[in-house]
């Protein structure tokens, strides 16, 4: 078991930082746009990843999703190694793999491959070859290169894999009706954060001139949902709400909105997006863990209205109410 969540760990770390690219906002939108090439325009234009109609039996998950999945058996080799080292040689991997299944074969490719598995986890040449071939049959099985579209994407379908049931979320575990817990310093603090927050979003601000606000933002969000959480008694949920959270902020602030989108204000058309495709696409979840979302959420807003952010959680809460069962069912059908 340990072992399993270092790799799920590893895994959430080379999620986030990969997430953590430059993104212009306000008058950026504004400069000067440089043509597309057509067919790479249709990567961009997605239809959400719970609408794409998959073949019997697979599931439709982004591009560094499927990589992500395909990766497994290496991040839970990889124990204290970069993640950014273990993710390069999880790219070369996927890449002459794929190079494989287009009938191309190169035998210094293979070798290069070979001594790097070899070099990275500490084992012999065999045992590095034996490993590269059940990579390549584990993305065949996957990925069946005969089961994917043939047009440019961003989407492949995956393989339905045996996961644990899901049920729905038992919210007789939350205290979201007890007593408020009144805001300390650093709870004000995290709240004028977000005010600041808001404000530059509001005014367009460049994101490099906030890039250094939000990640402390992020940080203490994150500390003092989880100290409120304890204070609650729920510290069953310590771990997973604080990091459903961060990615939710991530979609607020550092995701590009045609509208002007904040943490306490935002629109059906938005929430409807982060649970149709963001969410689904940026985090490599099973389908049973994204069930705590949407009440990590729920809880989130309940703790930003006892620290003061708005006088009433219930106009985001009502949101998300409608959202659950909508969600639910995409979880359901990706079992």
């Amino acid at each position: 078991m340990a072992k399993k969540n270092k790799g799920k760990n590893l895994i959430k770390r080379i999620q986030q930082q990969r997430q953590k690219k430059k993104l212009k906002r306000g008058h950026a939108s504004q400069k000067k746009k440089t043509s597309i090439i057509p067919g790479i325009q249709q990567l961009f234009n997605n239809t959400p990843i719970s609408q794409v109609e998959s073949p019997d039996d697979f599931i439709p998950i982004s591009l560094s999703q499927a990589i992500m999945e395909y990766a497994k058996p290496f991040m839970e080799m990889s124990k204290g190694n970069d993640a950014e080292k273990v993710f390069q040689i999880v790219q070369t991997s996927w890449n002459y793999t794929i190079m494989l299944e287009g009938g191309k074969k190169s035998e210094e490719a293979k070798t290069k491959l070979e001594n790097s598995i070899a070099k990275m986890y500490g084992m012999d040449l065999k045992n590095a070859s034996d490993f590269l071939e059940k990579m390549v049959q584990r993305k065949k099985d996957l990925f069946p290169p005969e089961m994917q579209q043939q047009k440019p994407s961003m989407t492949m379908f995956m393989k339905k894999q045996a996961t644990a049931p899901i049920t729905a979320f038992n919210y007789k575990k939350l205290n979201l009706s007890g007593d408020s817990i009144p805001a300390d310093t650093k709870d004000k603090a995290l709240i004028n954060a977000i005010i600041k927050m808001d404000q530059f979003i509001i005014d367009q601000v460049e994101y490099d001139d906030w890039e250094a606000h939000y990640l402390s933002l992020e940080e203490a969000c994150s500390d003092r949902y989880k100290k409120w959480l304890n204070d609650k008694n729920m510290s069953e949920f310590c771990h997973d709400f604080p990091y459903w959270v961060e990615i939710y902020l991530n979609y607020i602030y550092r995701y590009m909105h045609n509208d002007i989108v904040l943490l306490k204000d935002v629109q059906p058309i938005y929430m409807k997006d982060f649970f149709s495709d963001y969410v689904l696409r940026k985090v490599m979840a099973e389908p049973h863990e994204y069930v705590r979302l949407i009440p990590a959420l729920k809880a989130f807003y309940i703790f930003l209205h006892e620290k003061g952010y708005f006088e009433s959680p219930e106009p985001m809460t009502e949101l998300l109410d409608i959202a659950e069962p909508i969600f639910f069912k995409t979880l359901k059908k990706r079992t």
